[in-house]
């Protein structure tokens, strides 16, 4: 039986990568924050991008194992890079911020739990796919 890891790394070489950057345009219907109705879909679909680069070798004692799964982890950050998930996931986490009034008003921001679901995750996005990835660190970072 193959460990979570290896069906990582097998799920990273198909067109996943791709298929969850178009789901999440699609879902969001050219708006920049998720439609009301769409939120639980939109959440799980960032939730398997999060998962697709989340760095599992801490469960493992072997060191060269650990050293391997890394590499082939880095391998899903890019090519979660190279299908532009991440930059669909900023350009979310922009229309949220946009929601923010200017100066910021005393009274709680008009955002659901759904909504702020989506926020972390966005977020929890982010962190999975540039620990310890330098390349994809630079690529978001970059202004363009």
């Amino acid at each position: 039986m193959l460990s979570s890891v290896d069906h990582h790394t097998i799920l990273g070489k198909t067109d996943l990568p791709q298929t969850l950057t178009a789901l999440l345009s699609l879902g969001l219907e050219g708006s920049h924050i998720a439609v009301n109705d769409k939120t639980a879909v939109i959440n799980e679909i960032l939730r398997a991008g999060a998962n697709l680069c989340m760095d599992h070798s801490g469960l493992f004692d072997d060191l060269c194992y650990c050293q391997l799964m890394i590499v082939l982890i880095d391998d899903n950050r890019a090519a979660l890079l190279e299908a532009g998930f991440p930059q669909v996931v900023i350009t979310l986490l922009e229309g949220y911020a946009e929601t923010i009034p200017h100066p910021p008003a005393a009274e709680p921001l008009p955002l659901t739990i759904a909504h702020l679901n989506i926020v972390r995750t966005c977020i929890g996005v982010l962190l999975n796919a540039s620990l310890n990835f330098s390349m994809r660190k630079q690529r978001i970072t970059r202004p363009k």
